[in-house]
């Protein structure tokens, strides 16, 4: 607890923008204030516009400042995106807000004599495409693989993918990390070393942590290097008799590669409820901005405790069983408690009914 009260005091100014621009699909005005981390605002304007945009830095400002000032003129703006902890939420939050997670956690199960996605279709796809690349791995602890892969696999692979939005922990704390209780995984094709990541060890579940492709080249992604590290994953991890693996940190939004990727291994979603921070988002103007902003980018939120799915539809009629049936196939995964359908209807300033429908 005293580690998570020295991380608030640390955040109690955050950074904060007003971002106006067209929305990529719909090319209609979006405005968005944010306040939080930079990297993190470069990911939200990522998806919402994918391309340049105006953005007006507001300053560092005080936490309560932001919620009792800023949200005042709320309907300056069709979101308004705060980073603040889970703890925080209910200090702040109004009913109608959105408690998105942000990062969550992919659980995979090896605890059975054959695994459910031993009988995936695309992973066995990938496993042909490793054989055929003749992809091998390597374990290790040594101190100068690990300064190889950190500086040659990890940092460039991180950048080339996130760009401005990458996170990229420090070189001594993932060193200290790794001392402690960790295996280095190296995959090798021929005889070179193409990509990596680390193991990490804690009772019955092992993680896959900081991925790294050398010098980012995504040829060897091609080949099935991001793919070999997960298929010797769940062979290695297995053998050492741990019951799950944890394969890491991704996007809370329904859509993102990096999770879609994780479906086929049927992962049991999960979050940090009390150290993790998370994103208060509140929608204010209704515009066709909005609208579409939403309909293109579903995600995952926080209710009562557990995670749920928000869907947005633009239908003034009610969907089909069949179009029900497919939004649950497509969105649905374990550890989603229900999956909310929510409607706008109306033109221009469209009017959202919350939630139109429930998926248990």
């Amino acid at each position: 607890m005293s580690n998570l009260i020295i991380k608030i005091f640390r955040n109690i100014k955050v950074d904060s923008w007003s971002i106006k621009i067209r929305e990529k699909d719909s090319q209609k005005e979006l405005n968005i204030f944010y306040a939080g981390l930079e990297n993190m605002k470069n990911y939200f304007c990522k998806i919402a516009f994918n391309c340049s945009y105006e953005e007006k830095y507001l300053g560092r400002l005080w936490i309560w400042d932001i919620f009792r000032e800023n949200l005042k003129r709320s309907e300056n703006y069709s979101l308004t995106i705060i980073e603040t902890f889970y703890v925080l939420k209910k200090l702040f939050m109004a009913k109608s807000d959105f408690v998105i997670p942000r990062w969550i956690s992919a659980i995979i199960d090896i605890s059975g004599a054959s695994p459910i996605f031993t009988k995936n279709k695309s992973i066995k796809n990938d496993i042909r495409r490793i054989n055929k690349n003749k992809l091998i791995y390597q374990l290790t602890r040594e101190d100068s693989q690990f300064d190889y892969f950190y500086y040659n696999m990890h940092k460039p692979y991180i950048n080339k993918i996130h760009g401005d939005r990458a996170f990229i922990c420090e070189y001594n704390l993932i060193k200290k990390r790794f001392k402690s209780n960790a295996d280095l995984l190296l995959i090798k094709k021929e005889n070179e070393f193409v990509a990596g990541s680390i193991f990490f060890y804690k009772k019955n579940q092992g993680s896959i942590s900081y991925i790294g492709v050398k010098d980012g080249k995504l040829d060897y992604v091609k080949d099935g290097a991001i793919q070999a590290i997960f298929y010797f994953a769940s062979i290695l991890l297995k053998r050492k008799g741990l019951k799950n693996i944890n394969f890491g940190l991704s996007r809370p939004f329904l859509n993102d590669s990096i999770l879609r990727y994780k479906k086929k291994w049927y992962p049991h979603l999960a979050f940090k409820k009390w150290t993790e921070k998370v994103f208060l988002m509140k929608i204010g103007h209704k515009t066709c901005g909005l609208k579409n902003f939403l309909i293109n980018n579903p995600f995952i939120f926080i209710k009562e405790n557990k995670l749920n799915a928000a869907i947005f539809i633009d239908d003034n009629q009610a969907p089909s069983k069949e179009s029900l049936r497919r939004i649950y196939k497509y969105h649905n995964f374990n550890g989603i408690s229900k999956i909310c359908i929510f409607r706008f209807a109306g033109e221009g300033n469209a009017r959202l009914i919350a939630p139109a429908w429930k998926i248990n």
